[in-house]
Order: structure tokens, then C-alpha cells, then sequence
């Protein structure tokens, strides 16, 4: 057991930057992102809110939020939360980094108690910085069905949930695409962090949940596209 991480290492490591193809190139073009569906009603969205705090200030006051207030998350919390931390500022440019700009990594919202979409399944589109509502969440799934919340603790208002769809950097970077989504969902979460704290908004990123729950809940296949990260989101306490 205490062998099988230097293993994994040494196997994704010897995998970097070999693309498909016997002579050395890419087999495929690698598909760009993000996903869209075209079919399903937008949010609209206000105009985003400044963030009235430095980096330095934002870095130092960061915490871990496990407990949130009852009040309703706003579709401007949200609005403001995704257009700092997550929407195209350039062309072909995002906030983060990412190989090559593949950007593999999807941003899926799903909704307990917020303003307007309450107990939805939303995506968002980076690019366009546009929310879609998907579908309702089913009144057997909450916060709890899907994260394990602390002991006395209290439900987020929403998670924020970080897929991969392999398929868009795999054409490229083959096994080692693996590493390097997580490594992309890390810059994103860390950018959510960082303006959530900011917005005066509590977070909480989450290895642990129930990945099996949440790719049913947003109707992922397995095979091309799989959570990654969860945060979760909320009002603060006072």
C-alpha cells in the first residue's frame, strides 16, 4: 500500500507529454470547450459586483467556511462569484491556467437555497459568462446526499461542482491529461476561494463526496466526463 503513490507518480509521470500516434503526433484534434446546452433556459445574470479587496487582503483573511446562514444565496453572489474567478477575460484566456487552453474542466452549479433557481442543476459557460438552468434537483437529494456535512454543522445554499471531460485534452496529453485536469481544478478552485472571500461569501472545497450521486445528478457519463471537486458555497454566518 504504501507503495502504490510512488507507483502512480512514476506511471503518470513517464506518460508526460507523450501524444498519441505512431509518429509522434496527436492522433486527433483536441475539442474545445466549453460544453453547451443550447437547449436549456438562461439565467439572467446582473452585472457582476467589484471586488472592494486586494489579493493580499483576500489571501491573508481565506478560510475554510463549514457552517452558513439560512439566507438565500443571490444571483448576484453568484453572477460576481463566476465573472472573477472563472469567465473569459481575453480571447481564448480564463483566470487560470490550462494546457495548451483545452480547458477540460466544467463548472456545474447545483442549487438548494438560492434567489430565483432554487433546488436546480445549473451549468456555466465561461466564455459567455451565461448560467443555464438544466433541470430540477430531485426532492430526495440534498447538500447531505451528496458532501458528508460535520456534526452540528449546517447545509450550504449550493455546490459548485468541477468536472473533466477527458476526451478535450486527452487527444494531446493522453494519460497524463488525468494530472492535468486536477491540476487545472486546483487553479479554478483556488481562484472561487479567493473571490468568494472577497464577495464576503463562505466556501468550502470538498475531496470527499459521493461522485457516484453527483454524475447522476448531472447526468454525466462516465465514460467522457467526471467530477473532480466540490465546493460548497453559502451566506456566511453571523
Amino acid at each position: 500500500m504504501n507503495m502504490f503513490i510512488p507507483s502512480l507518480h512514476h506511471h503518470l509521470r513517464s506518460m508526460r507529454g507523450k501524444p498519441k500516434g505512431a509518429n509522434g503526433d496527436a492522433s486527433h484534434k483536441s475539442t474545445r470547450g466549453p460544453k453547451r446546452y443550447e437547449r436549456m433556459d438562461v439565467v439572467p445574470l446582473p452585472p457582476p459586483t467589484p471586488l472592494n479587496m486586494s489579493l493580499a487582503e483576500a489571501l491573508s483573511q481565506r478560510q475554510t467556511q463549514r457552517t452558513w446562514s439560512v439566507e438565500k444565496i443571490t444571483l448576484a453572489d453568484i453572477a460576481s462569484l463566476f465573472f472573477h474567478g472563472a469567465h473569459k477575460n481575453r480571447p481564448h484566456r480564463r483566470p487560470y491556467p490550462s494546457c495548451d487552453g483545452l480547458y477540460p474542466v466544467e463548472i456545474y452549479l447545483v442549487t438548494f437555497l438560492a434567489e430565483t433557481c432554487e433546488r436546480s442543476v445549473l451549468h456555466y459557460e465561461p466564455d459567455t459568462h451565461i448560467l443555464r438552468r438544466l433541470w430540477e434537483v430531485p426532492p430526495a437529494v440534498h447538500a447531505d446526499t451528496l458532501i458528508k456535512i460535520e456534526k452540528n454543522g449546517t447545509a450550504p445554499s449550493a455546490l459548485i461542482v468541477l468536472t473533466a471531460v477527458w476526451e478535450r485534452n486527452e487527444h494531446t496529453y493522453n494519460r497524463f491529461a488525468y494530472v492535468l485536469a486536477l491540476l487545472e481544478a486546483g487553479h479554478l478552485s483556488q481562484n472561487l476561494c479567493l473571490c468568494a472571500e472577497a464577495l464576503s461569501l463562505g466556501i468550502c472545497p470538498f475531496g470527499g463526496f459521493n461522485d457516484e450521486k453527483i454524475a447522476e445528478l448531472l447526468d454525466l457519463d462516465h465514460r467522457y466526463e467526471q467530477p473532480l471537486h466540490v465546493l460548497a458555497l453559502g451566506k456566511t454566518k453571523t
